[in-house]
């Protein structure tokens, strides 16, 4: 095979070094059909060989990821080659290692930011419960936690702890219209997250009974275990 100490050029610059349909270029081609490729010559073909082939009047590009030149199933498409994922999972990555990546339902992220450009409609985020599996939507029930948002940080000895929460649960059987449902609000404590007060489903708002005299908080207000409320003066 001749070696040439340069670029190779046409001495016509308008005319073709290299015609990839004439199926001599060892590692890519162009094709009319899957037909066309599978009958490439054996002498030019390879492993990860590139084959644009025309596929229902249009081109795409495929890659030989197999062993048996014209089976369709050991081609890959450029472009669809990610492995595996179920509905609504995403692709991320798993640790700091290249390549360590899988899809989840349940991806972690160190910060996120919704936004919407709109002089009519502002960004909306919307936690969605039902009963049903595989994304069916089945009436929830009364006692159903419909959604709930947790805070955690770090305790002692490095494990994750928890630093207060929101929970909405339904109270009653669902309507045609909506699902009525009181929200709990829960305080991060050295003992976990503890109850603070509720919001039931006619709006009306109750707090914690405390066993113990809280410290005193100008404004605030609480309740003793005998449900009598206290009103801060001053600290």
């Amino acid at each position: 095979m001749p070696k040439f100490p340069g670029l190779v050029s046409h001495n016509n610059p308008n005319r073709p070094i290299i015609d990839t349909t004439a199926k001599q270029v060892r590692g890519f081609g162009l094709f009319e059909s899957k037909e066309n490729r599978d009958s490439l010559d054996e002498t030019v073909r390879a492993s990860g060989f590139m084959a644009v082939t025309q596929e229902n009047s249009q081109y795409k590009a495929f890659i030989f990821t197999g062993d048996t030149w014209d089976d369709a199933a050991d081609w890959t498409e450029v472009g669809t080659s990610q492995p595996g994922g179920n509905k609504y999972a995403v692709l991320a990555k798993l640790s700091d290692v290249d390549f360590d990546y899988d899809w989840t339902e349940t991806p972690q992220f160190e910060s996120v930011s919704v936004s919407k450009y709109s002089s009519s409609q502002s960004p909306s985020i919307n936690l969605f419960r039902s009963r049903g599996s595989d994304h069916t939507a089945v009436e929830t029930q009364p006692g159903d936690v419909i959604a709930e948002i947790g805070f955690s940080g770090v305790a002692i000895g490095g494990n994750q702890a928890p630093a207060g929460k929101m929970v909405f649960t339904q109270v009653d059987v669902s309507g045609y219209n909506g699902v009525s449902s009181k929200i709990e609000f829960f305080v991060g404590s050295d003992n976990g997250d503890l109850s603070a007060f509720t919001i039931n489903e006619e709006r009306v708002l109750s707090v914690h009974k405390h066993v113990d005299e809280p410290t005193p908080v100008a404004g605030g207000f609480y309740s003793d275990s005998d449900g009598q409320l206290f009103i801060g003066i001053e600290n």
